[in-house]
């Protein structure tokens, strides 16, 4: 495990946040990190602006999203991409989905693969999937067949041993999603405090190779590409795309 990449995830819950603590870290080298910047259409992370620009530099970084399943795909996405402006990260962004909110699967469905493609028209690609195995097989997917863009997304699992202790992986994808996509496993909720204010700290691991860990940083769509993508999907969902 120690040779696997190392990353944390962070939001106002760690505090203020002493970067340069972080990035110079000895014990495990922290190579990259998950910062919250937005919950559904109206809340921005206190802590996100000064976390992402003093992140910039030494880790990737990718910025979170929490998805409300009832509420408007285009309203979220502007908040959340809003909130990161012109600097997308160097990973891709990440849409957190763990709520379901009453919603049934095809509602849940519908609403992340919208904030998805409305995200990679924007920014250029498509987000990782933060959530849990049997969160997504049980609310999103439930009992009809696994949506084929499952398969299209890069999963980051949280899986977590009772002890608090880091669980040694693998996570293990979804129904129907090839154990390949799933790239980041969050393995503990409880580690030790690494240059935050929270007496706790999640940690994550790499579980893919270390070439696609780099290769996440390139692969930009040109401006004509993320405007061909973003009217097709307007077509398709009627969102009103007024400039």
């Amino acid at each position: 495990m120690e040779e696997e990449p190392f990353g944390i995830d962070v939001s106002r819950y760690q505090g203020v946040i002493n970067w340069a603590v972080v990035k110079a870290y000895q014990l495990r080298k922290v190579r990259f990190v998950g910062i919250r910047a937005t919950i559904s259409w109206g809340y921005v992370d206190p802590y996100f602006k000064s976390n992402w620009q003093q992140a910039r530099g030494g880790l990737m970084r990718s910025a979170y999203h929490v998805v409300y399943p009832n509420e408007s795909v285009q309203r979220q996405c502007d908040n959340f991409l809003t909130a990161v402006g012109a600097d997308f990260g160097e990973l891709p962004l990440t849409l957190d989905v763990e709520l379901d909110h009453g919603a049934p699967p095809s509602k849940i469905q519908d609403t992340v693969w919208g904030c998805a493609t409305y995200l990679q028209a924007r920014a250029g690609r498509l987000p990782l999937l933060y959530s849990r195995k049997q969160w997504l097989d049980f609310y999103l997917i439930g009992s009809g067949a696994t949506p084929d863009w499952l398969n299209k997304l890069w999963h980051w699992y949280a899986l977590y041993l009772i002890s608090g202790a880091e669980h040694p992986g693998p996570a293990l994808a979804a129904k129907g999603v090839d154990n390949a996509r799933v790239i980041i496993h969050q393995t503990t909720p409880s580690g030790v405090p690494i240059g935050v204010q929270s007496k706790e700290l999640d940690y994550n691991r790499w579980q893919s190779t270390e070439q696609l860990f780099l290769e996440l940083t390139t692969g930009i769509l040109s401006d004509e590409q993320k405007l061909d993508i973003l009217w097709r999907e307007a077509a398709a969902h009627g969102w009103n795309m007024k400039l």
